[in-house]
């Protein structure tokens, strides 16, 4: 048991950075899976790398609140 509301936040923390780490991977991964994939080449090529530069982007921009933080 948390013995005090100190413990309880820091391990509420550490889980949110946890799950910060795992959706920027996800992030990651989407965005590459998107650039390079045949299965989104039916996408127009333009679309296609808009969406995946903003998925890749974002995903940078997760992993830099967590360094940050």
């Amino acid at each position: 048991m948390d013995k005090t509301p100190q413990d309880r936040e820091s391990k509420v923390a550490m889980i949110l950075k946890y799950f910060g780490v795992i959706m920027a991977i996800f992030y990651f991964t989407m965005g590459a899976a998107v650039l390079f994939l045949p299965m989104f080449a039916s996408i127009d090529n333009t679309i296609r790398y808009i969406f995946a530069a903003m998925l890749l982007v974002y995903g940078a921009f997760r992993i830099y609140r967590i360094f940050k933080s």
